[in-house]
């Protein structure tokens, strides 16, 4: 792996109180990962360290260029960082093109260069006609095009982006989630996009951090991470799936509400909790497999899913039948075991 984002036991104090408890991750170069966490997990704080806006300890370097390392920093203008605010920081004063004229000049792009570069970067990104509008002036989905356009315009060789969704409404999320990968995929650059949602995770993200309560509990490409959580913790960050408690014997087959079942993941042995995902059950005949009772039937657009009540669980399949039918049910594939569960 070719190393981009490289950081190492980061910590970070505010009023007193630690925020980052030395964090640490490798993200590859030219990657687009996603930092996935609950509010308060430290998230928007570590973007806030690698841009170096906030003062913390720890090393951090992207490629070959140290941005901080124990107490000694690099002052943030020479960083070669983009940063999407979440809440944009538009200045209202200033006009679509002179913010983009601000920043290339601060990166000692002017004249000729640097109006062609605006010119085509407010092209892109469909705000051609809105070059001499103020935000105060725009959409806010214009508003928050600007804000990435000032972002990218002086192709930074890393892009930090802070919950870059949240401003808009949950139509226009995947039309801006599409915008924001075609973009950072044209520029080259290493992302670090924040986010609580585990679905624009897992749309964007090449590369997944989880974080929980100011730490990394878990790192790495996106596709792994899902097939196999480290934690509770982290399997309850990632979504669409109940934890089960299990019993699993030497042979890898487990006890479980479920019936008995194979589980994969880790080697845990005796009492665990087990991931269990609609994928992993289907309608069974009666007799095979365990009788459920349906809680409610769920609408979701091209299809419904039904949730279960699995010995107090609440765990969801896809299928229709009305809430308070008993169903027969049997688990395919192999959910995995995320953690020992103490008894």
């Amino acid at each position: 792996m070719t190393h981009g984002l490289v950081f190492t036991d980061v910590v970070c104090s505010l009023d007193e109180q630690e925020i980052l408890h030395a964090a640490s991750a490798s993200v590859p170069r030219g990657s687009y990962a996603c930092v996935l966490g609950a509010s308060g997990a430290g998230k928007s704080t570590l973007l806030r360290c690698i841009a170096g806006l906030i003062p913390c300890t720890g090393r951090i370097r992207h490629g070959e260029q140290v941005l901080q390392d124990g107490a000694q920093s690099r002052a943030p203008h020479l960083r070669k960082i983009g940063f999407l605010f979440q809440a944009l920081g538009l200045w209202p004063e200033l006009s679509a093109a002179e913010h983009l004229l601000t920043v290339l000049n601060a990166a000692g792009i002017r004249g000729a260069q640097a109006q062609a570069r605006m010119e085509a970067e407010l092209a892109d990104l469909g705000l051609a006609a809105l070059k001499n509008r103020r935000p105060g002036e725009m959409s806010g989905g214009e508003r928050q095009r600007l804000a990435l356009a000032r972002a990218t315009v002086h192709r930074p060789e890393l892009l930090l982006l802070d919950e870059p969704t949240s401003s808009v409404d949950q139509a226009r999320k995947r039309e801006v989630r599409t915008l924001l990968y075609d973009l950072c995929r044209r520029t080259g650059a290493t992302v670090l996009h924040v986010t609580h949602d585990h679905e624009e995770a897992f749309e964007l993200a090449d590369h997944l951090i989880c974080m929980d309560a100011g730490r990394v509990v878990q790192e790495g490409a996106a596709a792994d991470v899902h097939a196999a959580p480290s934690s509770v913790a982290v399997a309850q960050l990632l979504g669409s799936g109940s934890i089960v408690s299990v019993t699993v014997g030497e042979d890898g087959l487990a006890d479980s509400p479920l019936g008995r079942v194979r589980v994969s993941g880790k080697s845990v042995r005796g009492a665990a909790w087990a991931l269990v995902r609609p994928e992993h059950l289907e309608l069974a005949a009666v007799g095979d497999g365990v009788p459920l009772r349906v809680r409610r039937r769920l609408f979701q657009g091209g299809g419904c899913q039904m949730e279960l009540d699995v010995a107090g669980v609440s765990c969801r399949m896809q299928g229709a039948a009305q809430a308070g039918t008993e169903v027969w049910v049997r688990v395919r594939g192999q959910p995995p075991v995320v953690e020992a569960r103490s008894v």
